[in-house]
């Protein structure tokens, strides 16, 4: 009998926790809160690597799919549109995983032309 409420117990937790969705590793909250601190304190370098990093991840995972480089603009004015963009965000939709949020906003910054066999 305590076999069968274990099983009932974990599936009706598990069922929970797959209802919630996953839990991101970064929230566009964080990523800007973490720029926010590693510019007023600068000794932070570590941090500095980390969200440069995590931008440059993100970036080159959706490059030439969902934005395009023109190649004319430096990566740390890339990141610098993105920040920004992210900050105009309502503070609940940053709440959200911040990668979905970058793309966003590097699709909308730098769109890739239009093919000329779409139809």
């Amino acid at each position: 009998m305590r076999t069968i409420a274990l099983i009932v117990g974990l599936s009706f937790s598990a069922s929970a926790c797959l209802a919630a969705g996953p839990v991101p590793r970064m929230t566009g909250e964080e990523l800007v809160e973490r720029f926010n601190k590693s510019a007023a304190a600068p000794w932070t370098e570590r941090n500095n690597e980390f969200l440069s990093g995590y931008l440059a991840g993100v970036a080159d995972a959706s490059v030439g799919k969902d934005w395009c480089d023109t190649t004319r603009v430096k990566t740390i004015e890339i990141d610098s549109d993105v920040l920004e963009q992210l900050r105009g965000l309502r503070p609940e939709n940053r709440r959200t995983n911040a990668a979905p949020l970058v793309v966003s906003a590097l699709k909308k910054k730098f769109p890739c032309p239009p093919t000329r066999n779409a139809r």
